[in-house]
């Protein structure tokens, strides 16, 4: 899979709990395109890849879904299609550890964008 474009925002979450976070696209799609999926195996210019989430040891990461209404994160607008929601939830993650998740996903005009955002865990 090509790098991973990287979210300018770092996340965070307890070390014992869950959470929803949110990966906006909307600058990474050209016009009129949106999101199409976020799970299973699409080729694009004959690579092979696999779509979701990528989480590490002692993450775990619900099913990840394309928002299919405007949301709004931190005062932004999403439009709908343009953005991935997912539920990350820790098991007594060790406080302090940054790790990296990767979000990747098809478009609807043949792309496939992985996405990579960093969680740090908090006390």
């Amino acid at each position: 899979m090509a790098r991973p474009y990287t979210c300018e925002q770092v996340w965070s979450l307890a070390a014992t709990s869950s959470d929803v976070f949110t990966i906006d696209y909307t600058d990474l799609l050209s016009s009129g395109e949106t999101l199409s999926a976020v799970s299973g195996t699409v080729t694009a210019g004959g690579i092979s890849y696999t779509l979701g989430v990528t989480v590490p040891t002692g993450i775990t990461a619900g099913a990840a879904a394309i928002n299919s209404g405007s949301v709004t994160v931190n005062g932004v607008t999403i439009a709908t299609s343009k953005a991935v929601q997912v539920r990350l939830s820790t098991n007594g993650a060790t406080v302090g550890r940054r790790c990296s998740i990767v979000v990747a996903v098809s478009t609807s005009a043949g792309n496939v964008l992985p996405v990579e955002a960093v969680l740090e865990i908090i006390g």
